[in-house]
């Protein structure tokens, strides 16, 4: 386990991360990360790239599928 310390940054505070310990998780300078806040718990996780439709069906090669329609109904105030 690493101990580290929190430290004023102007008018915000800051943690420092050694360099070894972000590698380990893939992080490096400049990456996004999002916080999640779970049972009183930090958890650090790497932003997800969001892929477009292209990148999506990039390897996709044509194949034929076959698929229901499935319509729902609101639960809530949704617009349909």
């Amino acid at each position: 386990m690493t101990e580290l310390q929190i430290k004023k940054w102007g008018n915000s505070s800051a943690i420092r991360f050694p360099k070894e310990l972000l590698s380990q998780v893939g992080f490096e300078n400049n990456s996004l990360i999002e916080v999640e806040i779970v049972d009183n718990k930090m958890i650090l996780q790497k932003v997800t790239k969001h892929q477009s439709i292209h990148d999506l069906f990039k390897d996709y090669k044509g194949g034929s599928f076959k698929s229901e329609l499935v319509e729902f109904e609101p639960v809530e105030n949704e617009l349909w």
